[in-house]
């Protein structure tokens, strides 16, 4: 990949993902979707269309490995799709037309079986070009910030916020298949089986484990109740040197939802975080309304909204 047209390409497309981020310049945004997109391209798979030399739309996808393992197919999943602000609705269609034709012959001849995408919901080039591919939309996902102490009431007295303890772990992951959200994407598709998706979830509290993610626990009378799991970036260069932690998953024991302690649990678990790090982010499903009031409560600020699509070899 050429660094000199991929850098050239990147100043003409929009990424609002860090919209409304304090003091993150332009250029910061390039130089962190240069570095993410250079390390796909020797990990996963870019495809790209050209006029001339010039890049004009573009196509990067990872493997999913653990997605693999879990469902018994081969997955990948795009990280970006993109094509040039500059030009006009029928070039970047044709364009963006060309990529996503590449990507799926490439899925069809190596057999990837299933293929999620997540694009800007404002994107209405990318929306119609994956739809007249086959990709199937499944849900809208909100994305929030936080970057300023968050104060909060203690109403119980009991309820302790602290790192999980490993024995805590089997409590948790039986939790999570039994008691999960039944509105993510995953649920959404009706080609997943519902038995593999619940078990899913018990499974990514195991690993994230073993991978040494920030996994917050609720506790009520020393007893754990819930989990909070948050991605660790100790210090991102190509963000400003920002440290970030991202706050992907919580889970509740569900005799407590409904009285403030879930509200009380992410308010806590977000401070706990700010006191580490600079932003605290998190996301979620559009119609998870409880969790957006949760959210909102808690003094995040919504900046970004994309929708998922799911595309399946079998359909095709």
């Amino acid at each position: 990949m050429d660094r000199n047209r991929l850098f050239s390409f990147l100043k003409d497309v929009k990424f609002r993902k860090f919209e409304s981020w304090p003091d993150l310049q332009p250029e910061c945004i390039n130089d962190y979707l240069f570095q993410h997109i250079s390390q796909i391209a020797t990990q996963g798979i870019v495809f790209e269309s050209f006029s001339g030399k010039d890049t004009t739309a573009l196509l990067a996808a990872d493997f999913l490995d653990w997605d693999a393992i879990h469902f018994g197919f081969k997955c990948m999943g795009v990280r970006y799709l993109f094509c040039r602000k500059s030009a006009d609705t029928a070039a970047n269609r044709r364009d963006l037309a060309s990529v996503v034709a590449m990507f799926k012959q490439y899925c069809s001849q190596s057999g990837i079986e299933f293929a999620s995408i997540d694009v800007d919901s404002w994107d209405s080039d990318a929306t119609f070009i994956l739809q007249d591919a086959g990709f199937k939309y499944i849900l809208t996902w909100i994305d929030a910030f936080a970057r300023e102490p968050i104060n909060c009431i203690d109403k119980w007295e009991n309820l302790e916020i602290g790192i999980l303890h490993q024995d805590e772990l089997p409590q948790l992951a039986a939790m999570c298949a039994e008691q999960y959200f039944g509105g993510g994407r995953f649920y959404l598709d009706c080609h997943f089986d519902r038995a593999k998706v619940d078990q899913m979830y018990s499974n990514l509290v195991r690993s994230s484990y073993e991978n040494n993610d920030i996994m917050l626990a609720c506790r009520m009378g020393g007893k754990v109740m819930g989990l909070i799991i948050s991605k660790n970036i100790a210090s991102d260069g190509s963000l400003g040197g920002k440290r970030v932690a991202s706050m992907r998953f919580i889970i509740l024991a569900q005799e407590l939802r409904g009285a403030g302690v879930g509200r009380l649990f992410f308010a806590r678990g977000a401070r706990h975080l700010l006191d580490r790090y600079d932003i605290v982010t998190t996301g979620l499903e559009v119609h998870n309304l409880a969790s957006l009031n949760m959210v909102s409560r808690a003094g995040f600020k919504f900046n970004y909204t994309h929708s998922v699509y799911h595309w399946w070899r079998s359909n095709n």
